[in-house]
């Protein structure tokens, strides 16, 4: 009996349009009489597999029983027509049949048992984007930037036995300088638009040199263009922004002033922070404190006690200026060290080391005794007044030391050239 085959569509195969069924058939007779295969005796169907339907011959998929329709040729066969073309639908899988009958009497018809090939339409374009770096990040620099890539289904195809799609190919990104217009061809920038060819395709890398391509404060953007293994490529969705943040920002301590020396209670410790270059820095996320004792004993503040073997940091209220409440002092020698931290991701830029405030707070008056003369003496003339005077261990030490002369008989004072009645 007749035999035949089908050359296109391949097997499994996906397509953007298949407007032409191709094959070969042929007359095989067991005993050498072979009656040949008449013009338009080999015909074929086509059924879509996700509706189940199949090709009624000219208006589309919906015919609940098989029907065959005429090829073009014998020995090599071709079926073509517009509205099967037309007819087709992105996702879907199709089956399709050939079957051959001789010119003999009694017709010789092929077997049931049909050949047979599965091929799936495709022309929708897959839909990619950049997931790192944000949208809108004020970003350290980096090494890797990354993202995803999808080749669906139509949104009103779901998935089924009888859908399928070509799946991705390639994922290209646009990596782009926006403050300079210039782009980044996978190893340098370039003033004409460029596009890189990321590693892999449903989750994308694209590696570039974090230390040589980057410049502190400068706007980037990035966008993702996937196709699939039939050409269907996408148009780009919105670029995703970002900006480059390398610069730390830096705070100042005041009060205390530093190498100081306090007797008031200190109850707030305060300064201000900034982030360099407003609009394309971070800007500062906070500002954290420690506050060490290293006399008479040593310890840094832990919230309750000057206890703290290694440096205990505290977060101060706002930031420029900022501010910390502190707990209450007593006499001996301080130190306050400021760290500030911006908005930069992922890890943040960090002020090294940060500003230092020394300090000492004494509330103890200095002591001071009189030598000469002697308690109660009796003297025929003024004496020199002498003494000493002495600051308690760890103060800032005398300023001057002041004498009052008062003359007990009359009730004046001295005031360096005379007795006067006032001090």
């Amino acid at each position: 009996g007749p035999t035949s085959s089908i050359t296109v569509p391949a097997h499994n195969n996906p397509y953007t349009a298949m407007p032409t069924l191709s094959g070969t058939a042929s007359d095989n007779d067991a005993g050498g009489n072979r009656a040949g295969i008449n013009p338009g005796d080999v015909k074929v169907s086509v059924r879509d597999l996700y509706s189940g339907k199949y090709w009624d011959g000219g208006v589309g998929f919906n015919s609940g029983a098989e029907a065959f329709f005429a090829a073009a040729g014998t020995a090599a066969w071709t079926y073509s027509d517009t509205t099967l073309s037309a007819g087709y639908a992105s996702g879907r899988k199709y089956l399709v049949r050939v079957q051959a009958r001789d010119a003999a009497a009694p017709v010789n018809i092929q077997p049931e048992l049909l050949p047979s090939v599965t091929y799936t339409i495709d022309t929708t374009a897959p839909v990619s984007s950049a997931t790192f770096p944000g949208n809108g990040n004020f970003q350290q620099p980096f090494s890797t930037l990354s993202g995803t890539a999808v080749d669906a289904l139509p949104a009103t195809v779901p998935v089924s036995t009888g859908t399928g799609v070509a799946g991705l190919s390639l994922v290209d990104v646009e990596l782009k300088n926006v403050t300079d217009t210039f782009y980044w061809t996978g190893s340098s920038w370039t003033a004409n638009p460029a596009w890189a060819r990321a590693g892999g395709t449903s989750a994308w890398t694209l590696a570039v040199a974090s230390a040589t391509i980057w410049t502190d404060g400068k706007q980037y953007s990035v966008r993702a263009r996937a196709r699939d293994a039939v050409a269907n490529v996408e148009t780009p969705a919105p670029a995703v922004t970002f900006r480059i943040d390398a610069s730390t920002p830096t705070s100042t301590i005041y009060p205390p002033v530093s190498g100081s020396f306090y007797n008031a209670a200190l109850t707030a410790i305060g300064g201000n922070a900034s982030d360099p270059s407003a609009g394309t820095a971070s800007g500062v996320n906070r500002v954290r404190v420690s506050l060490y004792r290293s006399a008479p004993t040593t310890g840094y503040w832990n919230t309750s006690a000057f206890a703290a073997a290694t440096e205990y940091f505290h977060q101060a209220a706002s930031t420029n200026p900022w501010t910390w409440t502190a707990p209450a002092f007593t006499e001996g020698n301080y130190t306050v060290h400021a760290v500030a931290e911006d908005n930069a991701v992922p890890g943040v830029n960090v002020e090294t080391p940060g500003p230092v405030s020394n300090f000492t707070y004494d509330v103890t008056a200095p002591v001071s005794t009189v030598t000469a003369p002697a308690n109660g003496a009796k003297l025929a003339a003024p004496p020199a007044v002498s003494g000493t005077a002495t600051d308690n261990s760890g103060a800032p030490g005398l300023s001057l030391v002041q004498v009052s002369v008062k003359d007990q008989q009359e009730g004046k004072w001295w005031n360096g050239s005379t007795f006067t009645a006032t001090l």
